[in-house]
């Protein structure tokens, strides 16, 4: 029994009604043989990744993530909850969808009132008073990491994502975004966020990697126990940032601890 092997369904539609005869003893030697089609070879050649629908059209839902429904227009995932925002960083962190597009249609808030009136949840030195805040936060997982780093297009559309926490003297690429390699980030405010960590901690983005950040600003608190802290971006590697600014805390113990960037290199900020 010859048939080409894809995705498996077309194989397993023509072999399997013959196995069971194979199982119970009979025609024992039958051989069974998966053909790679020459036209479109996924066994020794292609991507290896998830078998579930990408985007469908636009006014479907996009059901990558068991049976999260995120609304999607014209490719574009619109994030309207802190549901949508967790279940994006998700995507992308986890499952690998580093080049999908999204857009903030509503403010976002993960934990309230986060920092407190005038910052006072958080000490001279930078630490997060749990206690004064009332119960532990629910941690932020940034989007985009090393093995997969954001590459696509997020638009803030001038929302503002607020209450976000991370607090891991271990951890590195913090902030909204982790690592962002070649995308693009625009027009979104973190506001009343706790980032702390070893190092690379930014408040919109921890790592950008020949990427653009764009009409962005923070108005939280970012904190380094190592190197490379900044208010809106903590290490830029040949990105550009434009019309940024930050009127956050920024904490640094070391080297590399700036307003808006702290490490730069083959940059321009404008």
């Amino acid at each position: 029994i010859i048939a080409c092997f894809g995705g498996g369904s077309n194989f397993g539609g023509i072999a399997f009604p013959f196995m069971r005869h194979t199982f119970s003893g009979l025609h024992k030697e039958t051989r069974y043989i998966a053909a790679e089609p020459a036209s479109c070879p996924k066994l020794t050649r292609g991507k290896f990744m998830y078998d579930y629908p990408y985007f469908k059209n636009q006014s479907s839902a996009f059901t990558a993530i068991s049976s999260y429904q995120f609304k999607v227009t014209d490719e574009v995932i619109q994030i309207g909850s802190a549901e949508d925002l967790k279940m994006f960083a998700k995507l992308v962190s986890e499952f690998g969808f580093a080049d999908v597009d999204a857009k903030l249609v509503e403010n976002i808030t993960l934990n309230d009132n986060l920092l407190g009136e005038n910052n006072a949840n958080v000490d001279a030195d930078g630490n997060f008073d749990v206690e004064a805040y009332g119960s532990a936060p629910e941690s932020w997982t940034p989007i985009g990491t090393g093995d997969y780093p954001y590459t696509g297009t997020f638009d803030g559309a001038g929302k503002i994502v607020s209450g976000l926490y991370l607090n891991d003297h271990v951890r590195h690429d913090v902030g909204l975004f982790g690592i962002v390699k070649g995308g693009t980030i625009q027009n979104v405010g973190v506001e009343d966020s706790y980032f702390y960590g070893d190092s690379d901690i930014g408040g919109v983005v921890g790592n950008l990697d020949g990427g653009k950040v764009v009409g962005c600003h923070n108005k939280g608190v970012v904190r380094a126990i190592s190197k490379n802290v900044g208010g809106v971006v903590a290490y830029d590697m040949n990105g550009k940032i434009s019309d940024s600014y930050n009127t956050g805390v920024v904490y640094g113990a070391k080297d590399y601890v700036g307003g808006v960037a702290g490490y730069v290199e083959g940059d321009s900020i404008t």
